[in-house]
């Protein structure tokens, strides 16, 4: 046992447009107290509807927070700072990193500038002259005033189309032409006003937890449901994908993607357990997608999966997470 400190776990949400956030933080929460308890420690669920919850917590409180929200004020930075300001104890990364994870655009060029590849991209902002959704890749690609990776390069379809700050890839959409187009910026409209339109990376996705900065065993996904028997022991469906652990690339390249994220890690100042998702195209150059600051621990989930592979037990995260938490 790390501490004997009671453990309080924030679950839920307030304000969302997502339902997701809430279900599996609810999800995410009561894994952890099941886990913890299982072990002998002291703790309890504290569901979250709104902020005055939050803030109504006293300064220099004897117990540790243990945070599973996501989304707005879940996982951009707002909790932490108030955290901080109170000298409460938490989990997860503090308010620099988590404000800069959930702003995609800035989140890439970030990485960018660190030397790792990213996708060309254009970010749409609130206070462009666009009247959306009436946009079309022409517009963008000519446009002198546009926010982009590099002002030369020109998107083609398909593209990808999301939110500039959302989790559980809501409102994200790929457009093969203008009316998808169209289509696809005014549903990610609906839910932020700052989009990201992106190129579409042809590629194996591989999800990589990051773990106390240290790099778990890289999971590969596929986009439709394979036959487990055939593939190795801890790969796992969900709804519509599979998931493959570890990812079926030579260790070389394993390697490389483990160093890689742990360097992205590293360098946005990450605590617990983080998330990198990359795509490896067919002539194996890493493109790195984004990162998840609240990656959660649920059963059948990359965390564990990736955990067993990598020969730590669901307690193992909890207690590593935990042990790397803020202290005043």
């Amino acid at each position: 046992m790390i501490t004997d400190k009671k453990i309080l776990v924030l679950v839920g949400g307030w304000g969302t447009h997502n339902k997701k956030e809430v279900e599996y933080s609810i999800i995410y929460g009561n894994t952890i107290k099941n886990e913890l308890k299982r072990f002998g420690y002291n703790v309890i669920l504290k569901e979250c509807t709104r902020i005055n919850q939050i803030l109504e917590l006293k300064e220099n409180s004897k117990f540790i927070l243990y945070n599973t929200l996501y989304g707005k004020y879940g996982e951009d930075g707002i909790l932490p700072a108030i955290f901080e300001f109170k000298k409460i104890s938490y989990t997860g990364s503090g308010v620099f990193p988590s404000a800069l994870s959930m702003d995609k655009s800035r989140c890439s060029l970030f990485i960018n500038n660190c030397g790792i590849n990213i996708p060309n991209f254009v970010t749409l902002r609130a206070s462009n002259k666009y009247k959306f959704p009436f946009v079309n890749l022409e517009q963008l690609n000519n446009d002198p005033n546009r926010f982009a990776l590099k002002s030369n390069v020109k998107l083609q379809y398909p593209v990808v189309v999301k939110p500039n700050s959302s989790s559980f890839s809501t409102g994200v959409s790929m457009a093969k032409n203008d009316i998808d187009l169209q289509e696809a910026i005014k549903k990610a409209y609906a839910i932020e006003k700052n989009i990201v339109i992106q190129e579409f990376i042809e590629g194996t996705t591989i999800h990589v937890p990051v773990l106390c900065g240290k790099a778990l065993t890289p999971i590969e996904c596929v986009n439709s449901l394979v036959e487990l028997k055939k593939l190795p022991k801890l790969s796992f469906h969900t709804r519509s994908k599979t998931y493959i652990v570890p990812a079926r690339k030579n260790d070389d390249i394993l390697k490389s993607i483990k160093t890689i994220a742990e360097n992205i890690y590293s360098r946005i100042g990450c605590r617990g357990l983080i998330r990198c998702d990359f795509k490896l195209t067919n002539d194996s150059k890493l493109i790195f997608l984004e990162i998840n600051i609240q990656h959660s621990i649920r059963p059948n989930s990359i965390a564990i999966k990736s955990a067993e592979e990598s020969n730590l037990s669901a307690i193992d995260l909890i207690e590593k997470i935990i042990e790397d938490r803020k202290v005043f």
